[in-house]
């Protein structure tokens, strides 16, 4: 989070919405709000450290309580990454905070992501050690008149196991 705020500072961009269909992020200078259904507040807080968690009210929806929070933060030009907002999300955005220009955000996420740390290099090799190791073991038990859900079952158990 912290690159990608970085990053943001760098290119002087105010707020960054990020959208990914069952969330929604709102990055600021000052506070970062993870946007969701509100069945969903407990989850969210228990796996959102830093970032304050908002619910949308019932018959509303995810933008409309983003335009909202943009709005009380004082946000005037606020980037909006990610190709999927609906032109139906957009006005529910924009028809809450009509003071704050939307524009692109820079492929900030992806940015990030090409270039990995040691520590990603490390979890990445860990886990393909993981998976050769169960696709071996699961080769002794494909054979005819084994189910696909024995199959399945004896990966996931074998994914386990090999769990350093």
């Amino acid at each position: 989070m912290q690159l990608l705020k970085s990053a943001m500072q760098q290119d002087k961009v105010e707020a960054l919405i990020i959208n990914r269909g069952v969330a929604v992020l709102l990055l600021t200078a000052d506070k970062d709000y993870f946007i969701t259904d509100g069945r969903f507040t407990n989850q969210a807080e228990q796996e959102t450290e830093g970032l304050e968690v908002s619910a949308f009210a019932r018959g509303s929806s995810y933008f409309a309580r983003t335009g909202e929070l943009v709005k009380q933060c004082g946000i005037k030009e606020c980037g909006i990454y990610g190709e999927d907002i609906s032109f139906a999300d957009y006005q529910a955005l924009t028809k809450e905070c009509t003071g704050t220009h939307f524009v692109q955000a820079a492929p900030y996420v992806e940015n990030l992501r090409r270039i990995k740390t040691p520590e990603e290099i490390a979890t990445i090799r860990k886990a393909c050690r993981i998976s050769e190791r169960s696709f071996y073991a699961l080769l002794d038990v494909i054979k005819p008149g084994v189910t696909e859900i024995d199959i399945a079952n004896e990966l996931v158990f074998q994914l386990i196991c090999n769990i350093d």
